[in-house]
């Protein structure tokens, strides 16, 4: 019988898996670097996209946030205009007040009497006058009575002037209240007498 020597055979068959196998196994290696770097690849540019789109919003953040500041700075202004109006609307309404009482305060004058000084501080008048005849001081009293813009006339003093003439002096003092805009002024007391 021959002997056959299949060893050799046996040592190549071997020799070729173990060669089979190394470049299988460099290969995979190869493929997974070649994954691992394409996903890293995608991961960055994923990441890199993100961090655009956060600086991005940053910035529209940060131009939000210098618009609500002047925003904020427009109604403040807006606050401080309204204020300043109101301030000229009450002013316009006192100086108009004003006005509706002096004309008021002239319609309650009866004959034979004059004012020398007439005070206003907020709601209360002041007037000192002479008039010819303590009647007309009286008259002047009842006039501002029936007034429906002053009120609670108070005679403070009455006493003959110092130049006499049969003239005499006088302090008085009432309140006002205020007429609606629309209120029609009354008619002169001494009218309608």
């Amino acid at each position: 019988m021959t002997a056959l020597n299949l060893l050799p055979w046996r040592e190549r068959r071997r020799q070729r898996r173990s060669r089979i196998f190394v470049v299988g196994l460099a290969s995979s290696f190869t493929v997974a670097v070649a994954v691992l770097a394409v996903a890293w690849h995608i991961t960055e540019g994923a990441l890199e996209a993100a961090r655009g789109q956060n600086a991005g919003q940053a910035e529209r953040l940060a131009g939000l946030d210098s618009r609500l500041l002047e925003l904020a700075d427009v109604e403040r202004g807006n606050t401080e205009i309204a204020r300043r109006i109101s301030a000229l609307h009450r002013l316009d309404a006192e100086r108009v007040e004003a006005v509706r009482v002096f004309a008021e305060l002239a319609s309650t004058l009866p004959p034979g009497l004059r004012y020398t000084t007439v005070a206003r501080r907020g709601g209360l008048v002041s007037v000192r006058g002479t008039a010819d005849a303590e009647s007309s001081v009286s008259t002047f009293m009842r006039n501002l009575a029936h007034s429906a813009r002053f009120q609670a006339p108070s005679l403070q003093n009455i006493a003959d002037a110092a130049d006499s003439g049969g003239r005499a002096m006088f302090d008085l003092s009432f309140e006002t209240s205020r007429l609606p805009d629309n209120a029609a002024a009354p008619e002169p007391a001494h009218a309608r007498d």
